[in-house]
């Protein structure tokens, strides 16, 4: 698996973050990240963003917020015993509320299509980057 990686990741950084695009690609980015973590005492938080269109209400999603978090739980097939934090949010716009979410300076893991300028994933990638965070993107065919 090829990777794209930012230079700068510092040795202090204990929080690693992965942002849950799809099944497939949450995967890959969990790969990624379980190779370089593994042995160290470092946190992976996986965040998670359920859109929910103005009609309705924000406390009220087409898709019930337990049921979702129970198909992301299941479709990233996480051994029970793994140390990884899920944060899961109602929210109007997925990538403000990661924005918000992040602390300062965050070393953030994205899989998405490698498709320069063009996937969704790869400018929020360059985005993150923008705003000062450390971004390792994972290719996805």
């Amino acid at each position: 698996m090829k990777a794209l990686v930012s230079p700068k990741l510092s040795s202090t950084t204990t929080d690693v973050n992965i942002v849950y695009t799809t099944p497939e690609a949450t995967r890959a980015a969990l790969a990624l990240t379980n190779s370089f973590v593994s042995g160290l005492a470092i946190r992976v938080h996986i965040f998670a963003f359920q859109v929910v269109p103005f009609p309705l209400e924000l406390e009220n999603p087409v898709v019930p917020a337990d049921f979702a978090v129970q198909q992301i739980i299941h479709s990233l097939d996480l051994p029970k015993d793994a140390a990884i934090t899920l944060h899961y949010a109602l929210c109007r716009d997925a990538d403000d509320a990661l924005m918000c979410s992040l602390k300062a300076h965050s070393v953030v893991v994205i899989a998405g299509r490698n498709r320069v300028g063009k996937a969704k994933e790869m400018r929020l990638a360059r985005k993150l980057e923008g705003l000062g965070h450390e971004v390792v993107f994972v290719p996805m065919r």
